[in-house]
């Protein structure tokens, strides 16, 4: 497993349920989960490569969340929790 991954999911179990909601949204591109709950939902982490500048992305039809190889854990959190501050999925309301 890439550090990256391992960074990644140190990160999700601290935190909020909001921010949580919000990296659903980002994801997957609604705030709900399948019927059969989270283990329903079929989440994949790809590589964004090396380029530590770029901002997580994700392919929503996918279920794809692309992170780049960021060096270190804190690097990890501000971008990730920047891109979920920013994030409006499709706009939809």
């Amino acid at each position: 497993v890439p550090e990256v991954v391992e960074m990644f999911w140190r990160l999700f179990h601290q935190l909020t349920d909001a921010m949580k909601k919000k990296l659903l949204v980002f994801v997957t591109g609604t705030d709900r989960l399948p019927i059969g709950g989270v283990k329903e939902l079929n989440m994949v982490i790809q590589s964004g490569g090396s380029n530590t500048s770029n901002l997580p992305s994700a392919h929503t039809c996918f279920n794809t969340l692309i992170l780049p190889e960021y060096d270190t854990y804190e690097q990890l959190k501000e971008k990730l929790l920047k891109t979920l501050e920013y994030s409006e999925g499709f706009g939809l309301n």
